[in-house]
């Protein structure tokens, strides 16, 4: 190695050690953090790294692409979906990939072709998309998609110039039950042939790559929060719900998804509860996400998401799901997790019956059993059981 090759290396490094120190002061520089929301703060730029440096050094191999898990209940930004297992595999616009897997038994799949970098994939122009009212599969399940710029038979994704890479989402509504499959990615005229390490010049070259998306992204969806909720509407009042909208029409997220977007703002002796239809439909997720860094609460370890698998309904088909700061012994709860703000997301997804609107109202803690008699309560022994399940069923996601 060469002495210049060595300075690439340390100009590298400490491009990307650069970045991380810039990125400590613009999570403290954020208006009114609280030293709580400063220490989820640096957990969230911490394990971002960790994913950054992962894509920027390994998945960057476009002629040997592989699915990287890009999110978990660590790993978080831009809205992690708490139900889903996602994978992301970088491509060259120039090439041909095919794809294949299992469709499995989960809820809902969805691949997207995307443009731009996975730090900017809510920017980036979904360019194509499957999932599974569309997806062909054998009798066994199996299926094969072929990424590529001349349309083929079959399963078909579109390849464009300015690709960024496909992303996979397979979606859970039974964590029990369901289970997420292996997908396999390979450019088929490069399919068996040896890679290369990369060189100092590469190396440096990424480092200083996964630094810049690094920055970039946290100072991105920082602003990207200022619009939230309501988005892409105005504003918001607390304590309500945005009608179902489409927000991933051509950009940002599944095609077809509606989504019902609020921020509740509870004292420790409210709650507020969710009323609505939860129609007909594949998949359904609600979720709490904090208001600074876009990322989910603690979704392994407490209640704070349900889907419509694990919600119980009332007898008329509607739902009544309460936020609460502590646990009011009911099934519905969602668990703010100690936080007194954030944002409720819910999801629907291969939708055959449009849901309602959410109605919502605050009421007094103690007056929860009188708000709602019959709603299904659950005992402490069955709420730690929950719990239990609960971690059960990510670990197996994330470690099958």
């Amino acid at each position: 190695m060469t002495d210049a090759q060595t300075k690439q290396l340390r100009e590298g490094w400490r491009s990307f050690t650069g970045a991380l120190q810039a990125a400590e002061q613009l999570i403290g520089a954020f208006p009114g953090v609280t030293a709580d929301e400063l220490a989820v703060g640096y957990r969230y730029v911490a394990a971002y790294a960790r994913m950054i440096l992962e894509y920027a050094l390994a998945n960057s191999d476009t002629d040997h692409p592989y699915f990287m898990v890009i999110e978990d209940h660590f790993t978080k930004f831009g809205l992690d979906n708490v139900d889903n297992l996602y994978g992301y595999a970088q491509i060259r616009g120039d090439g041909d990939y095919r794809i294949t897997g299992n469709r499995g038994n989960v809820s809902d799949l969805v691949i997207t072709v995307q443009e731009g970098d996975l730090a900017y994939w809510s920017t980036g122009r979904v360019v194509g998309h499957l999932d599974l009212d569309r997806l062909i599969v054998d009798d066994n399940g199996d299926f094969e998609i072929i990424v590529s710029h001349r349309r083929r038979d079959g399963n078909w994704l579109p390849n464009v110039t300015d690709v960024g890479g496909v992303l996979i989402r397979q979606c859970l509504a039974d964590w029990d039950t369901e289970r997420p499959q292996p997908m396999f990615i390979e450019r088929i005229d490069r399919a068996g042939a040896p890679s290369q390490e990369p060189g100092p010049e590469l190396v440096a070259e990424r480092l200083e790559h996964a630094g810049r998306l690094l920055l970039g992204s946290i100072a991105y969806w920082r602003d990207f929060m200022q619009s939230v909720p309501g988005r892409p509407g105005t504003p918001h009042p607390v304590n309500e719900m945005t009608e179902p909208m489409a927000w991933g029409r051509g950009v940002e997220g599944v095609p077809s998804q509606l989504l019902s977007v609020g921020e509740f703002a509870l004292d420790p002796d409210e709650a507020l509860v969710l009323s609505f239809d939860p129609g007909q439909c594949r998949y359904l997720g609600v979720m709490l996400s904090d208001v600074r860094w876009y990322t989910s609460f603690d979704y392994r370890n407490r209640q704070s998401s349900l889907t419509g698998a694990q919600i119980r309904r009332n007898r008329d088909g509607r739902a009544n799901l309460v936020v609460a700061h502590h646990d009011p012994g009911l099934a519905n709860w969602l668990d703010t997790t100690g936080h007194r703000r954030g944002h409720i997301y819910m999801r629907w997804q291969g939708i055959s019956v449009v849901p309602s609107s959410v109605q919502t109202r605050v009421v007094r803690f103690d007056e929860l059993a009188r708000e709602l008699p019959e709603e299904p309560r659950v005992s402490p022994e069955e709420r730690r059981a929950i719990l239990a399940a609960r971690k059960r069923a990510v670990d197996r996601r994330f470690f099958p």
